[in-house]
């Protein structure tokens, strides 16, 4: 036989063995690679369905149903423990809160125990059955997390604990307490925050480090008891890796599982390092139908207020794309909230490079030129940028993209209120992070705050019926300092 022919005879019984095993069928690959630990087993997803899954009110809603479990040996109990858990409003409509957690084994019975009270009653409390998502991730020791999510209709002002669980594993999350908003509040506050990313030094992308800069800023932010916080985006450094996220909210869940945190995408959880459906694997908010991938757009309101949350990774020619555009068109012309606060990663109007160097500020310019107009005309009082790291504040931007440097001032408590202003204020408070920046360029007819950033900087913003007012805060030396105030009086 010529070495010709058996070659071809050699390539046939390949190809043939080949689809002998596709057909039989072949063992699910672990999630781990081996380095000593336990083997995950091999079973079907509880569910992979990321539609609502809204329950009542937990006084009137009965507990999961329980179902048979395998055993799980103690070796293995630990890696179906639920972490990164974050708690967000899901739709305040409802008075509904999102819960969000994961496990590097796919969890067997995951839920939300929670009891109302200070002190989290394991033999009194309700529990909500979490849907179940399959997400890869890029680790040296994983190839993919499992997302869980739940969503939980709760009574308006009142103290509740809660944990994750696996009830299959016998395995939690820590403990947390939270007390509810009032919805319909004409008084409240929250923060502002973005750009929270701090580069680990892990040679497995560990993340190490990440946590500990953000936990400063989130001390100092809870000495003012917020009522939640929105996150502007750059949450961590590396979005992709699993590990800096596990660093970056394990480390500081004692504030984040108590704090509602309703978060955008910046570039890090995107194009940067290729991370892909990063927000939404550990957050949990109602959103319009959308593709995930970049990060999504949403809005809810919080008494007084209406809150768009804007997505300016998804673009086309440096603009939203059609879809997106037209949701928020409709979000505005529908609006009948005193106040309406516009959030998004990357700025319209900056200080830093990204707004200022005309080799940098491209998106920035056709934003500008695609929503200055829409702002202004929609009556929009303030938009939340993140991105550059710089402090700034511009007079209010009409509608023809030029500034009001006149307007009416009110100094109310030693704070300078802009009275009625004739445009749309946009605001960046700085980093939450360790990664403080100068401004690039200033052009003082159109910005009142221009100035260098400090580390673990936020914004208290507290709105006061027909009153709005902006504290630009950092941590430092174990104190909270203020860098300066502005507001809004609407007479």
């Amino acid at each position: 036989m010529s070495k010709k022919i058996t070659r071809i005879i050699a390539i046939f019984m390949v190809l043939c063995l080949a689809l002998c095993c596709a057909a039989c069928g072949q063992k699910q690959p672990s999630n781990t690679v081996d380095k000593g630990r336990p083997q995950e087993p091999t079973s079907t997803p509880i569910t992979d369905d990321t539609s609502s899954n809204t329950s009542s009110d937990i006084s009137q809603s009965t507990p999961s149903e329980t179902i048979s479990t395998p055993t799980v040996t103690d070796e293995a109990r630990q890696y179906y423990k639920p972490t990164s858990v974050t708690l967000s409003f899901y739709d305040t409509s409802a008075s509904s809160y999102g819960f969000t957690w994961n496990s590097e084994f796919q969890p067997i019975e995951p839920v939300i125990q929670i009891s109302e009270g200070e002190k989290f009653n394991k033999n009194n409390c309700k529990e909500y059955k979490a849907t179940v998502k399959t997400e890869t991730v890029y680790m040296p020791s994983l190839t993919y997390i499992y997302i869980c999510k739940v969503e939980i209709k709760l009574k308006q002002n009142t103290t509740y604990s809660y944990r994750a669980y696996d009830k299959g594993a016998q395995i939690a999350s820590g403990k947390a307490t939270f007390k509810t908003g009032n919805l319909s509040a004409s008084s409240f506050k929250f923060v502002h925050v973005s750009d929270s990313q701090v580069t680990g030094d892990s040679d497995d992308y560990s993340g190490e480090g990440t946590g500990e800069y953000f936990a400063n800023t989130l001390k100092g932010i809870m000495q003012g008891t917020p009522d939640f916080m929105i996150h502007t985006g750059d949450i961590v450094e590396y979005s992709k890796y699993e590990g800096y996220w596990k660093n970056m909210l394990d480390f500081n869940a004692e504030y984040l599982m108590k704090l509602p945190l309703m978060a955008i995408s910046g570039n890090h959880e995107t194009t940067y390092r290729a991370g892909v459906n990063e927000t939404f694997k550990h957050f949990n908010v109602k959103i319009p139908t959308q593709e995930t991938k970049f990060g999504y757009y949403y809005s809810f309101n919080y008494g007084n207020a209406k809150f768009i949350m804007l997505n300016t990774n998804n673009l086309i020619n440096n603009k939203l794309e059609p879809a997106q555009y037209s949701w928020l068109e409709k979000e505005l012309k529908n609006n009948n909230k005193k106040w309406t606060i516009v959030s998004l990663h990357n700025p319209m109007y900056s200080v830093g490079k990204y707004g200022a160097d005309s080799s940098k500020n491209y998106i920035s310019l056709a934003l500008r030129a695609q929503l200055t107009k829409l702002f202004a005309d929609c009556k929009v009082d303030l938009v939340l940028q993140g991105h550059d790291h710089a402090y700034s504040k511009t007079f209010p931007i009409k509608a023809d993209g030029t500034a009001d440097t006149n307007p009416t001032y009110e100094t109310v408590d030693s704070v300078k209120y802009t009275v009625n202003p004739t445009g749309t204020i946009y605001s960046m408070h700085g980093p939450a992070g360790n990664q403080s920046r100068s401004p690039y360029s200033v052009d003082s007819s159109l910005y009142e705050i221009a100035a260098k950033s400090n580390t673990n900087s936020w914004a208290e913003i507290s709105i006061e019926d027909n009153r709005l007012t902006v504290h630009i805060k950092y941590f430092a030396d174990g104190t909270v300092n203020t860098f300066g105030s502005y507001g809004i009086l609407k007479k």
